[in-house]
């Protein structure tokens, strides 16, 4: 999601904010730069060094409601602690479909540094067309985001899946199998929705 500047790319394509229903106090950026290691798929350094934060006051949120199909989903958070320098000074709740699903997180404590990536994985059920409904409320200071990515696993994706493999010398006019099977190592692609915080 971002505000301002528009989309950013590369790995993979973010688009510019979007979906937001209420909260927003501001947005704030650095040019600092985010240290990704440690972070599996991170997100384009931009996406880190630009922020959205709520209004200031214990339990005010901010959220947005993103619209997709019903299905299982994989909501990653991207967070770069921006300001504070110690673990406890920033304490946020996030709220998947109105239930709480990570308690008090400290994006500081859990990366062990400020502007270091950390990102979290949560997953959440669609039904009833009501799409994903995230919200990030303050315990202590002000909730923020740097990222949202949302991963749905292929529906009709088979959970183990093998192929027979055959080899023709002849163009095609007989085919040889080739002995064994091949165990492929996911459960089939993802489709990928990115919004990356930009000023």
């Amino acid at each position: 999601m971002g505000q301002g500047a528009g989309a950013v790319s590369g790995p993979g394509y973010w688009q510019s904010n979007r979906y937001q229903k209420a909260g927003l106090a501001g947005n704030g950026s650095f040019t600092t730069v985010v240290d990704v290691g440690g972070v599996i798929n991170p997100a384009p350094a931009a996406v880190y060094q630009s922020y959205q934060f709520a209004n200031s006051g214990i339990g005010n949120t901010i959220g947005w409601d993103i619209p997709v199909a019903d299905g299982d989903y994989v909501v990653r958070l991207h967070f770069a602690e921006p300001a504070f320098t110690a673990s406890g000074q920033r304490l946020f709740d996030v709220q998947l479909q109105g239930v709480t699903v990570d308690a008090s997180l400290d994006v500081f404590a859990a990366a062990g540094a400020q502007r270091k990536a950390v990102v979290r994985e949560y997953g959440v059920s669609v039904s009833g067309g009501q799409g994903i409904a995230l919200d990030l409320r303050n315990v202590i200071s002000t909730a923020f985001v740097s990222g949202i990515e949302i991963l749905r696993a292929n529906p009709a994706g088979v959970t183990a899946p093998t192929v027979n493999l055959e080899l023709s010398t002849d163009n095609g006019a007989s085919w040889i199998p080739i002995t064994g099977t091949a165990t492929a190592r996911s459960s089939g692609p993802r489709a990928r929705r990115r919004l990356g915080i930009q000023r």
